[in-house]
């Protein structure tokens, strides 16, 4: 028997029905669990960077609509390249300032930073989610993506890690999404259509009822999936509500965007939207009585 077997569809049809196969399997990653888009998307990009089917569902990550590599497979990927002499990786703890030098053979050493000032810069700092919970590892994978992507862009093939694209805000405005009954959170009720002077820009000042108060974060914190921040992006733009009410809401509740509300608080919280929307709603009529 090979031992190096490897089953690698070799056409589009033998990728489809590989990427349908996965996709209802209990391998599958939670993110792609019934996405067979995401899996052939993933498998393609990771084909493209030399990994193997297997190798690029545990590797490559689709976010926001967009292919992109953990920054540890990154690094795996450009060690084994045959230009690469050396990666080495440091970290200031004085400074917090987080280092990667890489050396191309016959070019000069290359290195990227990234600091405590770079992320207050672009508001990471202190950012709910992987950002307060391992600071470090988020500096380090920073500066790693930059310096490899800078000196092996053939390597990544274009390729962002994960762990940069899932900083980046999911757009309310131009983000198209369909609303479906399959979702892992049950639709709420539907809301009469406010009218367009409701003065709704800022969300009630009123305390939460206690049953909001979130309990202190578990040391493993698993994140909303792409297709429960989908549901929830969809279902505020489906109610007209500004981004401005929908980030008072998020901010009141602690969270940065719906992509770090947890998992399992994702139901929790868009119970309180819909609460807030009514209340909102209900002290514009009372208003006009």
């Amino acid at each position: 028997m090979n031992q190096n077997l490897v089953i690698q569809p070799k056409t589009f049809d033998e990728l489809d029905r590989y990427a349908q196969l996965i996709a209802k399997s209990s391998f599958c990653p939670a993110a792609m669990k019934g996405k067979a888009g995401d899996i052939l998307v993933a498998v393609q990009m990771g084909a493209e960077c030399g990994l193997s089917p297997i190798q690029s569902l545990q590797n490559i990550a689709v976010i926001n609509g967009k292919p992109s590599i953990y920054g540890d497979a990154a690094m795996a990927l450009v060690q084994a390249h045959p230009a690469c002499q050396d990666v080495v990786e440091t970290f200031d703890e004085e400074t917090m300032t987080a280092s990667c030098t890489v050396k191309r053979k016959g070019q000069k050493p290359h290195t990227s930073t990234f600091s405590r000032k770079d992320a207050e810069k672009a508001k990471l700092w202190g950012k709910t989610g992987p950002w307060t919970q391992y600071t470090k590892r988020m500096l380090q994978m920073r500066a790693r993506g930059f310096a490899l992507r800078d000196k092996f862009p053939d390597a990544l093939k274009g390729l962002i890690t994960a762990e940069e694209a899932r900083d980046y805000p999911v757009d309310l405005s131009s983000t198209k999404v369909t609303v479906k009954d399959t979702s892992p959170i049950k639709e709420p009720e539907a809301i009469d259509v406010v009218p367009d002077d409701l003065p709704i820009d800022e969300p009630p000042q009123e305390e939460l009822p206690e049953e909001w108060e979130e309990p202190e974060p578990e040391h493993t914190v698993v994140l909303a999936d792409a297709e429960t921040c989908e549901y929830m992006v969809g279902y505020c733009r489906s109610q007209k509500m500004t981004r401005k009410f929908v980030e008072g809401i998020l901010k009141k509740k602690g969270y940065e965007d719906f992509e770090f509300i947890p998992q399992d608080k994702s139901k929790d919280f868009m119970k309180l939207i819909k609460a807030e929307w009514t209340k909102a709603k209900k002290l514009k009529q009372g208003g006009k009585s």
